[in-house]
């Protein structure tokens, strides 16, 4: 059922300007079901929601050579309730636990910037990304 499942979302959310299958989860942990996933031809999870118990590190560490990771920095607590410098130690540590090799699409874990999201917080998180995120991975961090 879930192989069936996934095949017809791997189809659906076929983007065909990069040839990649995307499964845009419904912001729920799907850690268990990547296996059958990567079977069905899914190529890059989005989003991953950490609020939802998903590990940004942990999904690397057992599916980076395998599959994308879209997100990783939650929207709730950091990015709508956050300081800029709470967001930059989110993208840090994201950084950290996942973009080494590649694979990684930094961003919020729902997807969208709302618009009751501080702006402050937004260009923390963009600057963050770009100061931070230039490879190699690590060599900016303080």
């Amino acid at each position: 059922m879930v192989l069936e499942r996934a095949e017809h979302l791997a189809e659906r959310h076929l983007q065909p300007a990069v040839g990649l299958d995307i499964l845009e989860d419904d912001h729920a942990a799907v850690g268990e079901h990547l296996p059958e996933l990567i079977a069905a031809g899914v190529d890059a999870v989005a989003p991953v929601d950490t609020s939802a118990g998903m590990s940004l590190g942990a999904l690397k560490a057992e599916y980076g050579d395998r599959l994308a990771f879209v997100g990783g920095i939650d929207a709730e607590s950091v990015l709508r309730n956050g300081t800029p410098e709470s967001i930059r130690a989110a993208v840090q540590q994201a950084l950290e636990d996942a973009a080494r090799g590649g694979g990684l699409i930094l961003g919020a874990s729902s997807e969208e910037l709302f618009e009751d999201f501080p702006l402050e917080n937004i260009l923390a998180m963009h600057e963050a990304v770009r100061s931070l995120g230039r490879y190699p991975i690590g060599a900016n961090f303080s």
